[in-house]
């Protein structure tokens, strides 16, 4: 129940803010990952996850 109350929660508060509607999927997905990091699936797509340029 915590689960999908804190992910609804955290959409109708974006929607509330007048988010469009992906925009609040995306804000409400993302508040919810930080609790469930294990439970989803994550790409990393921006860069390589041992890209030493990212030090410079």
């Amino acid at each position: 129940m915590q689960i999908d109350f804190h992910h609804a929660v955290t959409y109708v508060a974006a929607r509330l803010a007048k988010f469009p509607v992906n925009d609040a999927k995306t804000i409400s997905y993302s508040a919810q990952y930080v609790n469930d990091k294990a439970m989803y699936s994550r790409i990393n797509s921006a860069h390589k996850m041992l890209d030493y340029r990212n030090f410079e």
